[in-house]
């Protein structure tokens, strides 16, 4: 039983070559406030330098709904095209899974704002950071 419940994406891009897609584990689309392993919604951004745009949202039915096993996969697969995703925390196996797959994992406080984040990671691009972590944390 598959555990996406909706999956949008914008067809199109609003930035010509985005340098990063980042992926927030949120379920109202505006805070990072989620688990990454038991999240019901991930919003996931475009951005460059100078300009950002929310390129999918997707959201996925409760734990309770459905069963554990393959959770993972699932949303790796989803998110297979970001670089960094924020979440408020994140299990080990989850962490090496995305590790793995060369996802860096960014746990920020519950409830911080995505509008808080994005300047940040537009300021990283511009300065050509190569460790983006580092410019999200105060």
């Amino acid at each position: 039983m598959t555990r996406l419940k909706r999956n949008f994406t914008v067809v199109g891009s609003q930035l010509d070559e985005p340098q990063l897609y980042v992926a927030f584990a949120s379920d109202d689309g505006f805070t990072v406030n989620q688990h990454f392993g038991s999240s019901t919604g991930f919003v996931v951004y475009a951005l460059d330098q100078h300009s950002h745009y929310m390129q999918q949202a997707a959201q996925f039915a409760r734990l309770g709904e459905c069963s554990a096993d393959g959770k993972l996969q699932e949303k790796l697969s989803l998110l297979g095209h970001c670089t960094l995703l924020f979440c408020r925390a994140c299990g080990a196996a989850a962490l090496e899974q995305l590790n793995a797959k060369s996802k860096e994992v960014v746990r920020v406080e519950q409830g911080t704002r995505l509008s808080e984040l994005l300047p940040r990671l537009k300021k990283c691009l511009a300065q050509g950071r190569q460790d983006r972590s580092a410019c999200n944390h105060h």
